[in-house]
């Protein structure tokens, strides 16, 4: 693998997305002891062959992995191939799917249409799995039994980074493992990337919704959530999150905005209907409606930054709620809209100074 020390070798239909929800998927019952990754890709020529690499190095068998290239305009295509070429055995195989660019709900959505694992688990494209990710998974998920698994993620710029965290560096046996009561309620969401679920979860949740770029997965694991899985959780850390300056993470426009704005509405109104949208819950929901309509606010959304400033009057109590309605007033004004961007980031250069 470049430049990280790993073993080698070793549609949803209208009338459900009208009502936020996604209907269930029909899938076969698929092969008991396979385990399936579904890797959208888009543009992932530099590091999609440091991805299936780890995959290669999992000590779990038998594999399968599923890439969905969704329109990519690179050699993301070619850079898979090649890698199917040399290494696709009895045990281990990759499978490449070709699409329209779609987006990445589109692309996981094909993959769980064409995977045959009993056990299913995403992995971002500029990701890295850990050695012992999916023999631990597996085994909480068998042994437990439970429904999901899932343990601790880390983040890196650059691959030299990641060395003193894998090959080796862990036990291949799960440690400090616990129960996780996963309630619609809940402080912590386990992202998409970290988890292994089985297939009759899958099926039973439905697709990603593909009308959010952003936001999509905490979208999905909020109705993940509303099915009150059997989780088991682990302090291993099994997945390495590349952040990259240009991704979707690091520089969110006013597409993203959008599209974070309606996925936690809908996250609210799934803890609504399961009787979830309430105190702290409901608190934290205010917070983060606040933080989008600053956002907003900053690239000049006035209406965006209403709307957010208005869900967040709904959820909020106190002075959160005079806040965010006093904001949804005035930023129906154009010109308060501009003069607000100017303190806004104002006050992110003060606090930028004070930490230094």
């Amino acid at each position: 693998m470049r430049g990280i020390g790993l073993r080698e070798n070793n549609g949803i239909d209208e009338a459900c997305r009208s009502k936020g929800t996604s209907p269930a998927v029909e899938l076969g019952s698929g092969v008991p002891t396979l385990i399936s990754y579904i890797i959208p890709a888009y543009n992932a020529e530099n590091h999609i062959e440091d991805t299936l690499r780890s995959c290669l190095a999992q000590y779990y068998r038998p594999l399968e992995v599923v890439v969905v290239d969704d329109g990519s305009t690179d050699d993301t295509f070619l850079v898979v191939e090649r890698f199917i070429q040399k290494q696709n055995c009895a045990d281990f195989k990759v499978v490449c799917v070709r699409q329209e660019n779609r987006g990445v709900s589109a692309a996981r959505n094909e993959g769980i249409r064409k995977c045959r694992g009993a056990f299913i688990g995403f992995v971002d494209a500029d990701d890295v799995l850990t050695p012992e990710r999916t023999s631990v998974l597996q085994s909480l998920l068998v042994g437990a039994p439970s429904d999901i698994a899932y343990g601790r993620t880390e983040r890196f710029w650059k691959n030299e980074e990641v060395v003193d965290l894998i090959s080796g560096n862990q036990s291949c046996c799960a440690t400090n493992v616990e129960r996780v009561e996963m309630q619609p309620l809940i402080k912590f969401v386990p992202p998409v990337w970290a988890n292994l679920m089985r297939r009759e979860l899958v099926a039973k949740v439905g697709l990603f919704r593909e009308d959010l770029t952003y936001a999509e997965d905490y979208e999905y694991i909020a109705r993940v959530r509303c099915q009150h899985p059997v989780v088991m959780r682990t302090d291993l850390v099994v997945s390495l999150y590349r952040r990259t300056v240009g991704s979707v993470t690091e520089t969110r426009g006013a597409a993203s905005l959008q599209s974070e704005l309606r996925a936690f509405k809908l996250i609210e109104g799934h803890a609504r209907a399961h009787g979830a949208y309430r105190g702290e819950f409901a608190q934290r929901f205010s917070r983060h409606f606040l933080r989008v309509g600053n956002a907003a606010a900053l690239l000049g959304m006035g209406g965006t930054a209403v709307e957010a400033y208005r869900a967040s009057t709904a959820a909020g109590e106190g002075t959160r709620r005079i806040v965010s309605s006093t904001l949804a007033f005035l930023c129906r004004n154009p010109y308060f809209v501009r003069m607000w961007a100017k303190a806004l980031k104002l006050r992110g250069c003060l606090r930028r100074r004070i930490k230094r």
